[in-house]
């Protein structure tokens, strides 16, 4: 073969890499906007397994917050349990449900294990 056909061959080959390489490329752009568009399309209608209907959150603050910010998102109920100290925060008004278990000393409601057993029960979470 001639030197000439050698290298216009090459040239070929080189330039349906380089098309091949690029369409790779556009591909995965196109995949990763309609990913983007999918995600953002049903951000608020995201399905999650069901596992439980009703959780009971023995926390307070923001973190109390957090969860049922979550667990309204799962479609799961939530109950809060309260202590004197915190009858107005917001995660009591943000549950669905809400208990109150004692003074403000968190001996006397928080770390009452019995208290917490006993709103497990009468709230069925």
């Amino acid at each position: 073969m001639r030197l000439d056909k050698i290298f216009t061959i090459r040239k070929i080959v080189i330039y349906i890499i380089k098309e091949y390489i690029l369409i790779k490329i556009y591909m995965k752009q196109v995949l990763f906007q309609q990913a983007r568009r999918n995600i953002a399309t049903s951000a608020g209608t995201q399905t999650f397994p069901k596992t439980f209907d009703k959780i009971l959150i023995a926390n307070r603050g923001e973190i109390a917050r957090r969860v049922i910010k979550s667990c309204k998102k799962m479609g799961v109920k939530t109950v809060a349990v309260y202590s004197d100290a915190d009858l107005h925060s917001m995660f009591v008004k943000e549950a669905d449900e809400a208990y109150r278990i004692g003074p403000p000393p968190s001996k006397d409601s928080y770390l009452k294990m019995d208290t917490i057993l006993e709103v497990i029960k009468a709230s069925g979470s």
